[in-house]
């Protein structure tokens, strides 16, 4: 039979123009889900490199260690809720008290002067607008359905996906031709353990500035101690934009001491990011993949304005996707086509 013109399949090109289309189309009306299953695989290689760590170590199958580790972290996370989770809410109800107070002084401030009310509010009062640059502090007060059911679909989705890896990398690599298995097979083992190593790195950090911005505040004797360092740990979990957020309210409070109180807490957290920035992180990163501040910074603002605080959460890990699939797929590719 003759072919025809409606018979042909459309060129490679048309087929990539398509995909591109479908591409666009799932990050725009389903971004946010897709972001969700992203945070389910950076806890799924977790997981898993715990795993197949305590397999190696102790004999176990590899089902057993699994199961270990699941349990240990469950039982941690509940524990620590448990634990520190009323005196946690608690601080940052009283921090979010305090963040408003500054709120209706600077608002009262610029709602006095002509000058801020024209620059920041050509049609109204100056006063709104303050409030509205301050209303991300409330929200986050009003987002615990969100934060709980968020966190249950990466959790069993980190679960699942950390139970049987194999099939669901085996299943990815069924999607593409047989010539491009062995090139994508070794792209995901480089991206499971940079990414479980760059995992690793961002909880010591987080560990370590915790303590030591505890300490800090202790020996400050500052009030709400505990929340402004489990504040400013779990925000060093977002390079480069995490310390300054937390800079910010124990600034406030600090200011409410006195404004020297203020400027020690200040060189507190400068020091505490020094640390954390010279010596944990470089001790960290000779496993994992550098990545350039700038890119980085890049990424969580376009990450934060497209999708708001996930976004701003996933910012760094989908970076380091990126880094790592140019540096094994795209450049040996390129180089190789260079040297014909």
């Amino acid at each position: 039979m003759k072919e025809t013109a409606s018979t042909r399949f459309p060129p490679p090109r048309v087929f990539g123009i398509t995909a591109l289309i479908l591409l666009a189309t799932v990050a725009v009306f389903f971004g946010y889900v897709l972001l969700l299953a992203f945070a389910g695989v950076l806890l799924a290689v977790f997981i898993d490199g715990f795993s197949a760590y305590l397999a190696r170590w102790t004999r176990l199958p590899r089902g057993a260690t699994f199961t270990l580790v699941v349990i240990l972290f469950l039982a941690l996370m509940g524990a620590a809720a448990f634990r520190f989770g009323p005196l946690f809410i608690d601080g940052i109800s009283q921090l979010a008290d305090t963040v408003g107070q500054y709120t209706d002084e600077v608002a009262r401030f610029l709602g006095e002067r002509e000058w801020a009310r024209t620059l920041l509010s050509p049609g109204g009062s100056g006063s709104s607008i303050v409030t509205s640059a301050f209303s991300t502090v409330a929200g986050l007060l009003g987002t615990a359905t969100w934060a709980i059911s968020a966190g249950l679909i990466i959790l069993f989705t980190g679960i699942y996906l950390a139970a049987e890896p194999d099939v669901y990398t085996g299943a990815l690599q069924s999607l593409f031709p047989e010539r491009h298995r062995e090139e994508l097979q070794q792209a995901l083992r480089t991206l499971r353990s940079t990414l479980h190593w760059w995992l690793i790195g961002r909880i010591a950090s987080m560990l370590v500035v915790g303590i030591l911005t505890w300490f800090g505040l202790l020996v400050l004797d500052m009030p709400l101690a505990f929340t402004l360092a489990l504040l400013a740990a779990l925000l060093s979990f977002i390079p480069n934009i995490g310390p300054v957020l937390s800079a910010i309210p124990a600034g406030l409070v600090g200011l409410e001491q006195s404004v020297t109180t203020a400027i020690y807490v200040i060189i507190l957290y400068v020091a505490v990011q020094t640390v954390e920035s010279y010596f944990i992180t470089p001790l960290i990163q000779r496993r994992a993949v550098r990545l350039p501040p700038a890119l980085v910074i890049t990424m969580q603002v376009l990450m934060a304005f497209a999708y708001g605080t996930l976004g701003l959460l996933v910012a760094t890990p989908l970076t380091v996707v990126a880094v790592v699939l140019v540096k094994v797929i795209y450049l040996p590719r390129r180089n190789a086509t260079t040297a014909q």
